[in-house]
């Protein structure tokens, strides 16, 4: 994790994101997970902002992603990507 030093915020920097973590592992980029899922091409921005943690994938968005990612449903999706938001938050 990280050091003492750490400013607030830091810590979330060094911390993977599971979604990021789980795309990764199937060895996907963000654009060919994207094309799997059959999102449009414009989704790869909203992506990105899932992966920083600066917002949680809707449950619509999370059943789509979440075989693709490995995850039984998307209630399970949202779950990891909430408790990751929960625990990577400032004080």
């Amino acid at each position: 994790m990280g050091s003492f030093t750490d400013k607030p915020g830091d810590i979330q920097r060094n911390l993977v994101h599971p979604m990021r973590a789980a795309r990764e592992a199937k060895g996907l980029s963000m654009r060919r997970l994207v094309a799997k899922a059959g999102l449009p091409a414009s989704s790869l921005r909203q992506v990105v902002r899932w992966e920083q943690g600066e917002h949680i994938p809707s449950l619509i968005y999370a059943n789509i992603l979440a075989p693709h990612l490995g995850f039984h449903s998307g209630e399970a999706l949202r779950e990891v990507c909430l408790r990751w938001k929960s625990k990577t938050q400032s004080p």
